[in-house]
């Protein structure tokens, strides 16, 4: 059997070469592909900015469009009901004035007969 030489400083310096060749050369490679994936970083960037601005508005005014919509409902019912609760106010006042004049009234004369009544025993 052949003996075993030891490695000299040229095949370490070789290998040294090797190594830092394969991890330049991985380096490069992910530097290209991301190249490829996306030529123009930034122009993609503000793309991606635009069209979330855009989502943002349009969200933002659909939004603001169903506030609307809800609150001019809301001040519909409100004054609907005002007007109601005010009718039914008005009728409800109207016969209880009816009836505290009816009962005004026979207090009065009640109170007539009672004092005649008394005078006439007083006699």
């Amino acid at each position: 059997m052949a003996r075993r030489q030891k490695p000299g400083n040229s095949a370490r310096l070789n290998a040294a070469a090797v190594v830092a060749g394969r991890a330049a050369g991985r380096a490069a490679g992910a530097v290209d592909r991301l190249r490829a994936r996306h030529p123009h970083p930034l122009a993609e960037v503000r793309d991606a900015l635009a069209e979330g601005q855009e989502r943002l508005a349009d969200l933002t005014s659909e939004v603001k469009a169903r506030t609307t919509a809800a609150k001019k409902s809301t001040r519909a019912a409100a004054k609907q009901t005002r007007r109601r609760t005010t009718k039914v106010v008005a009728k409800a006042a109207r016969k209880t004035k009816k009836t505290v004049k009816r009962a005004k009234k026979a207090v009065r004369r009640a109170r007539k007969t009672v004092a005649r009544s008394a005078s006439r025993v007083r006699r």
